[in-house]
């Protein structure tokens, strides 16, 4: 499993994650939701207490699809990596579909769970790790079977790339102190 959980650092010039940090800071966020919860989509603090605001390139305004852009060109960079890493020959992903930017308050928390699903299919699930000004929130993998765990540490500027399947059970445990600032983005 660990083989296929991989990490990539500076992902941004120094100047361009203070550009993006900046921009996230004035973004109103929405509660987010849970994809074919018990009761369909729902907001459910219980099991995910974050905020989310989805990045698009629909002309909303300049900055949004700035962002979006320039986070999709450097994922896909990534993900030719990452196929070449785990030496997969077949194209590894059809399309990023989504791109999320998340916001964890203090308490805020995502129980372990599996990004695939049948509602939204996903391939490959990435998470790009913004600031690490905040205390808890780190990035926890769990094997289904063994239940051993693998603690990513929060270091900015740092994207995990792993499946989207239910091999792959994660979480995002609670917050301590501070504002935890994350992107998601998902492939197909």
């Amino acid at each position: 499993m660990i083989d296929y959980i991989r990490i990539y650092k500076d992902i941004f010039p120094p100047e361009s994650l203070e550009l993006f940090k900046k921009y996230i800071k004035n973004l109103e966020f929405k509660d987010a939701t849970i994809v074919g919860g018990k009761y369909g989509d729902a907001y459910d603090p219980n099991q995910r207490d974050s905020k989310t605001y989805y990045l698009n390139n629909l002309g909303e305004n300049y900055s949004k699809a700035k962002w979006y852009n320039v986070i999709k060109f450097i994922t896909k960079n990534i993900l030719k990596n990452y196929q070449k890493d785990i030496n997969i020959i077949e194209p590894l992903y059809k399309e990023i579909i989504s791109i999320e930017i998340l916001k964890y308050n203090k308490n805020g928390h995502f129980k372990y769970h599996t990004d695939h699903c049948h509602k939204i299919p996903r391939t490959i699930s990435i998470s790009f790790i913004i600031n690490d000004d905040y205390e808890g929130g780190e990035l926890e993998f769990e094997n289904s079977v063994t239940k051993k765990k693998l603690l990513i540490p929060n270091t900015p500027n740092t994207m995990v790339v792993f499946p989207s399947n239910f091999c792959f059970r994660h979480c995002v445990k609670p917050i301590k102190n501070g504002e935890r600032f994350s992107v998601v983005i998902w492939a197909l």
